[in-house]
């Protein structure tokens, strides 16, 4: 009876010499020799990045696992970069985000006027020219430049790093460590911190405690720019002085809450935690099963409940 024969090994050579097992490439990340394309950094969204001809490419926004909700499910956030050196070496190319079942968000009708955001690597963020911008019923085709090295990121809503807010919260604190209250309200499942911040006036009357308590906060939907914009006002009722505050101190107190969802900030999500929990409709829950991140945020809202609150 004859022996089979033995299988080739795919890693062995015509000289029997076995060759490293080539690593499998993410699908977050496309690299040839000129041009890399990638989701794989802090609030990156997209996969499956693949070259389509010279110059041609397309990808698809990831989709929250779980969430059928479709008010938000095309957020997208990629990054570009020119690998050429030479200074004539300018790459023009044609990036397509591509959207992978039915029911189409009327966000991405032709009709609209989508505004598309540049993020640069010096903090600067631009609007992308629209007319470099090409929306179908299924898809948004993106005409791009990118010069010799020059790397940056595009997003279709404004969405800010956690760690770069969280660096802009603590900088205002410890600018301001007199007239600011910091405290931590709790931690996601990966360990980010959720915030709350209070103005402190300096000459606090005796019934200060008993005052109207205004609560700001950003929005639970980590694809949107309510911490961001949070952050801003903060920024400028900061900016106002001392004799601003205490003339505000009069009437009542104000509470700014951050980061009601941290990690899906931070993974690229559109609006569910890093458990696939929905952050957004967990507040209404108010129940014991409702997400650890809304919980946190209750218990601490309810030693002190406000008067007005501002989304």
């Amino acid at each position: 009876m004859s022996k089979k024969p033995k299988k080739q090994d795919k890693n062995v050579d015509s000289n029997g010499i076995k060759s490293k097992r080539r690593r499998k490439r993410s699908s977050k990340t496309l690299i040839n020799p000129e041009i890399i394309l990638s989701s794989e950094f802090e609030t990156g969204n997209g996969k499956d990045f693949k070259e389509y001809d010279t110059d041609i490419y397309g990808f698809y926004p990831e989709r929250d696992p779980g969430e059928l909700y479709s008010g938000q499910p095309f957020y997208f956030k990629f990054s570009v970069k020119n690998r050429l050196l030479r200074p004539t070496d300018i790459k023009k190319i044609t990036v397509t985000a591509i959207a992978d079942y039915d029911k189409i968000w009327k966000g991405w009708t032709s009709s609209l006027n989508i505004k598309l955001w540049k993020y640069l690597p010096n903090g600067i963020i631009q609007h992308l020219n629209p007319r470099r911008v090409k929306p179908t019923r299924q898809s948004i085709g993106i005409n791009l430049k990118v010069s010799p090295q020059e790397s940056y990121k595009i997003s279709n809503l404004l969405v800010i790093p956690y760690s770069d807010m969280k660096d802009m919260l603590l900088n205002y604190h410890g600018a301001n460590p007199n007239t600011t209250e910091l405290t931590k309200i709790g931690v996601s499942a990966l360990e980010n911190e959720i915030y709350s911040l209070r103005i402190l006036p300096k000459n606090q009357s005796q019934n200060y405690a008993e005052k109207p308590l205004i609560l700001v906060s950003g929005t639970p939907q980590s694809n949107e720019f309510g911490d961001y914009a949070a952050l801003n006002i903060l920024s400028l009722y900061l900016d106002e002085g001392p004799k601003y505050w205490e003339n505000l101190a009069e009437s009542f107190r104000l509470e700014f809450i951050f980061f009601q969802n941290p990690d899906g900030i931070v993974e690229g999500k559109n609006m569910v935690n890093s458990e696939g929990e929905n952050i957004f409709f967990g507040f209404k829950k108010h129940a014991e099963e409702c997400p650890k991140e809304c919980k946190k945020i209750w218990e601490h809202i309810e030693k002190d409940p406000p008067q007005l609150y501002l989304e």
